[in-house]
């Protein structure tokens, strides 16, 4: 029989596992929020585009693969819904709380992940157009290069 001290420990224990710190440190983008105002895709010659827009007018592209024809509605209605309204510069807590956003945890796998990966590359477009910076420069720089002159590489091969 577990006591009630026990039953703490286990419940601290699970929602420790569940936590992370950020990876990016996108809050050096600037002290002002860049709300994402809108999101939507477009197809232009045969392309498909991912194009958010904050509001203050500023405005991040992405391409998206042709999948998104017939992903097309849970883009809409799942995915987007959970970036509008919130602060770019969060973006690792927004992929964070889409898989929870109005129970999108039930369309786990490749379909969904596409679908956010859309997104979240017009949000890091948006974040590198309000702040000047490069998608690389906020990624971190340019830490590929740094570290092949350290290790003397030649090449890096990169799974993703």
């Amino acid at each position: 029989m577990l006591m009630a001290k026990e039953v703490f420990m286990l419940e601290s224990n699970y929602s420790d596992q569940h936590y992370w710190e950020p990876f990016l440190n996108l809050e050096s983008a600037g002290p002002t929020p860049i709300a994402i105002r809108s999101m939507g895709l477009y197809c232009y010659r045969g392309t498909y585009l991912v194009r958010s827009e904050s509001t203050d007018g500023t405005v991040g592209i992405a391409t998206a693969n042709r999948r998104c024809s017939v992903l097309y509605p849970m883009f809409k209605e799942l995915i987007i819904p959970a970036f509008v309204g919130r602060d770019a510069r969060d973006l690792e807590e927004i992929v964070k709380d889409v898989y929870t956003f109005r129970n999108n945890y039930k369309y786990q796998g490749t379909a969904f992940w596409n679908c956010v990966a859309y997104a979240e590359a017009s949000a890091f477009d948006l974040l590198g157009q309000a702040t000047g910076k490069s998608v690389g420069q906020l990624l971190g720089g340019a830490w590929i290069g740094k570290r092949l002159a350290e290790t003397s590489a030649q090449a890096v091969k990169m799974k993703i």
